[in-house]
């Protein structure tokens, strides 16, 4: 296929996947809304860019009523909030991944906090 982009949500698997070694592995973060947020609000996407770490930052907000977790099971949630990239993956050792990802997580939780507050979310 000859397109600019490609989005097939495999992480580490894509280049095998495809059968195409100028795929770039890039993992994502998703945080999902519990039962609590409710569902009828969600009937929309939003997509902005939050300034943060002295760059523009994507973040989507989407509706999704379920997904799968690590073992198999249906989650129930009521919507979606997605906006890390992480590139370069395939060079991290499993301690270095960790350490990433949890980096980018909480920027993925400052960015929401921006959208909706105008302030980082609090540290834990």
């Amino acid at each position: 296929m000859k397109f600019k982009n490609i989005f097939d949500c495999s992480d580490f698997g894509s280049q095998e996947l495809n059968k195409d070694q100028n795929m770039i592995p890039v993992r994502g973060h998703l945080v999902l809304f519990n039962q609590q947020a409710g569902n009828s609000h969600l009937n929309y996407m939003i997509y902005d860019k939050i300034y943060q770490d002295g760059k523009s930052e994507q973040i989507y907000i989407f509706p999704k009523r379920s997904t799968v977790d690590e073992k198999g099971n249906i989650q129930v949630s009521n919507g979606v909030i997605r906006g890390a990239f992480i590139e370069g993956i395939e060079r991290l050792n499993h301690n270095e991944l960790a350490q990433c990802g949890c980096q980018e997580f909480k920027k993925l939780l400052d960015r929401a906090s921006l959208f909706f507050h105008g302030v980082a979310f609090p540290d834990t």
